[in-house]
């Protein structure tokens, strides 16, 4: 059996996920949960009942209230949501000196106000010398926690890092990317968030496939277009974690994101909803929006996400101004 100890702070989906297929090639998992009757659920039924019951979690799974226990790991998964990130790092600040572990963030999102790349957040707080890394991609837990062939994107810029951590995951069913452009991988995955509310939007007021397909790809450009400036590099946009995951959570009706860009193409957003999704989702469209606009560049597929769900404009008039200013954009 594989000598590495595995941390994951979350006992949500996609935590759960990880840990069933490190346990399953071996590897001794700790989970850290706040609510004792998941901690109950993973130990003595060997299942996450909340979100996935009936699916068995190895027996070298198990789940702790303690975050000291969690933390003497030799690799810690930050499985939390990215609003998170700050208690999160704040509560191990102190616990993880020792062990130096590995810290693995899986949160996509951004921090805001101010504008912060959360490996710039975890390293403020953790410290600028912690082996950090990022994951994502196109990575529904619900499809990994079943063994259905996936892929994922690990970036760092610690060779050493990538190597450990491809070694941990990469197998058959779950195939590994790495790169060390994090700043691309990890900018991929907030930004589609953002581009997924778009196409929700456009599926909302019933755009045909030609017009939806076509705004994708301006999507796809202004993605680059903020990538790069920002320092990520281009090639790391056609990673899982770039193009992969913009058409999946662009498309798939499991997508939390487009399923709030089609309830506010539907008009049907409220002032008061709290869930983290859409006050996740609200947060990247205003961090990204206010950025842009300092740079005097057009980005109007990004300004129709902000006009509709922030400004709360009319979905069908921001949509003829969207198309209006692409068509502009090429008549030259």
């Amino acid at each position: 059996m594989p000598e590495s100890n595995i941390g994951i702070i979350g006992a949500g989906s996609i935590a759960t996920a990880l840990a069933k297929i490190l346990g399953e090639r071996g590897y001794s998992v700790t989970m850290w949960a706040r609510r004792e009757e998941v901690i109950r659920s993973i130990n003595e039924d060997k299942e996450n009942a909340d979100y996935f019951p009936g699916i068995k979690l190895p027996s070298n799974v198990r789940a702790t209230a303690s975050l000291e226990e969690c933390t003497k790991s030799d690799v810690l998964f930050l499985s939390v949501p990215s609003h998170a990130i700050r208690e999160t790092c704040t509560a191990i600040r102190n616990l993880i000196g020792n062990s130096n572990p590995i810290i693995v963030s899986v949160a996509k999102g951004i921090n805001y106000p101010p504008f912060k790349r959360l490996s710039e957040l975890i390293r403020e707080i953790l410290g600028e010398d912690i082996k950090l890394a990022i994951m994502s991609g196109p990575n529904f837990a619900s499809e990994i926690v079943r063994g259905l062939l996936s892929g994922t994107t690990i970036a760092s810029e610690d060779q050493s890092v990538l190597k450990t951590l491809k070694s941990l995951l990469h197998s058959e069913n779950f195939i590994v990317q790495t790169s060390d452009d994090v700043i691309g991988v990890e900018l991929s995955g907030s930004l589609k968030n953002v581009y997924a509310i778009a196409m929700g939007i456009l599926d909302a007021i019933g755009i045909n496939e030609n017009a939806y397909y076509f705004i994708l790809t301006e999507a796809f450009r202004e993605m680059k277009d903020i990538i790069t400036r920002l320092g990520g590099r281009v090639e790391t946009l056609f990673l899982s974690s770039g193009f992969g995951d913009l058409c999946l959570t662009s498309n798939s009706d499991k997508s939390r994101n487009r399923v709030l860009g089609f309830i506010a193409g539907k008009e049907m957003l409220g002032n008061t909803d709290t869930s983290s999704v859409i006050l996740e989702g609200i947060k990247s469209v205003r961090a990204f929006f206010d950025l842009t606009n300092r740079w005097m560049m057009k980005f109007p597929v990004l300004e129709f996400v902000y006009n509709v769900v922030i400004l709360r404009q009319r979905p069908h008039k921001e949509f003829l101004k969207l198309w209006k200013q692409i068509k502009e954009m090429y008549d030259d």
